[in-house]
């Protein structure tokens, strides 16, 4: 399996239709996931039903900007249905160092 960096998932990104591999995280989660930080169940919008657990996925805001890359941790019905836990083990952010 591949893992992305931010330049390869911003490639990826410019050339997958919405919403292809792609987890849309809240507003409040954005500073933190941008910075590397973990994506929580909780702050997550909307999610490709396609995706699978150990998936690598582009995490974006609500307009559909790239803010990090990562490894999806459950299914998308999990992720959705689950109010606590981690849902993405964030792997860069484009705000990280």
């Amino acid at each position: 399996m591949f893992t992305l960096s931010i330049e390869g998932a911003s490639l990826i990104h410019s050339h997958l239709p919405t919403p292809g591999y792609r987890v849309m995280m809240c507003d409040d989660a954005i500073p933190f996931v941008s910075k590397g930080k973990t994506a929580f169940a909780k702050h997550v919008e909307n999610i490709d039903p396609d995706l699978r657990a150990g998936d690598e996925v582009l995490l974006v805001d609500k307009q559909d900007n790239l803010i990090a890359t990562g490894q999806l941790l459950l299914a998308p019905e999990e992720v959705l249905a689950m109010q606590n836990g981690p849902a993405v083990d964030v792997r860069v952010g484009v705000d990280s160092s």
